[in-house]
This record gives C-alpha cells, structure tokens and sequence, in this order.
C-alpha cells in the first residue's frame, strides 16, 4: 500500500506500508544520480526491468524518498561562480590599469 505520493524536480518521497518485506519497483529510468532512503537511512538502488529502479523495503510503514543529485549541475554551478569572481577580478584589474595610464 503506497501512500502520500509528492513528485518534485529531484525528489520523490512516498508512504509505504506492507506486512511482508518487498521489491520497489519505480517506473523512473535508473541513472547513477538517483539515490533512495528508507525512513532516511540509505538504501541501495538496483537497475530493475533493464531501465528502471528498485529497492529493497522491509515490511512495516516506511517513508521512502528518491533524489536525484546531478554531479554536472554541481560542477556548472561551482564553475560559474569561479567565472563570475574571474570576471569582476578583471574588470576590477582593467580599471585599475586603465587609470593608472591616465595619469602617466
């Protein structure tokens, strides 16, 4: 029985209950960003069906949650804000130079 079903842009959380333990199966293609939690503990997640992914959850009411964490988005952000301090370093560096070549 899966409940409180809440899709997000990197995220997936639901409420699980079952009186046998189970093999989740999500109809989300597998990639190596995904990562899953029951009741926050970390769960390995497993290519099911050749395309898709699927856990392990223990039999009892859980609450498991699927997060997507792009490691390429991270780097993208970490380089734009190296550019943008490289950018004003160099307009500041310009300025700088700029007036100095005035006053000779």
């Amino acid at each position: 029985n899966i409940t409180n079903i809440n899709v997000g842009n990197d995220m997936i959380t639901a409420n699980i209950n079952s009186d046998t333990d189970k093999y989740l199966c999500a109809a989300i293609p597998y990639f190596d960003g995904w990562k899953a939690y029951v009741d926050g503990v970390e769960t390995p997640v497993y290519l099911t069906n050749y395309y898709h992914m699927g856990i392990d959850v223990p039999k009892g009411k859980h609450e498991i949650k699927f997060v997507y964490n792009n490691i390429f988005i991270t780097y993208g952000r970490i380089l734009t804000v190296i550019g943008f301090v490289l950018f004003i370093f160099i307009i500041i560096y310009n300025k700088k130079e700029y007036q100095r070549k005035d006053k000779i």
